[in-house]
């Protein structure tokens, strides 16, 4: 099993960009994404390895990745802002042979507002309760 693709920008990134990671563990690593466009956070959780799909090996599917509960409180951590932060299939975005899942909020003035309503969300997190 390959653990690095030469070239590939998720491969590496915590060693290169230590400023930017607001998580990590054996497996998984919550990093700031390069540009917000926008938003106040926007991150991903990337798969170390550099694997298109999720192996079964770690996970059958992402939702029980993002239910670990070190993952679900940092993400609440990191959106406490917010109402509610969004998690979207990374296929859909500038990496997508390398496994992750890009996570953000709704600001309605970002510049993938209209972006982040038209690509299919895998889960809707609640941070905090409408009051």
């Amino acid at each position: 099993m390959n653990e690095r693709k030469e070239g590939c920008p998720l491969c590496g990134v915590c060693a290169r960009e230590p400023e930017n990671v607001l998580y990590e563990d054996v497996n998984f690593a919550i990093v700031r994404t390069k540009y917000r466009k926008g938003h106040r956070e926007r991150v991903m959780l990337v798969l170390k390895r550099h694997l298109e799909d999720l192996p079964p090996s770690i996970s059958p599917d992402f939702s029980r990745v993002t239910q670990t509960p070190a993952i679900r409180q940092r993400l609440k951590e990191i959106f406490s802002y917010t109402y509610k932060a969004i998690i979207m299939d990374g296929k859909y975005g500038s990496v997508p042979d390398h496994w992750h899942l890009c996570v953000t909020d709704l600001e309605p003035d970002s510049e993938d507002h209209h972006q982040i309503l038209g690509t299919p969300w895998l889960e809707v997190i609640d941070i905090k309760n409408w009051k």
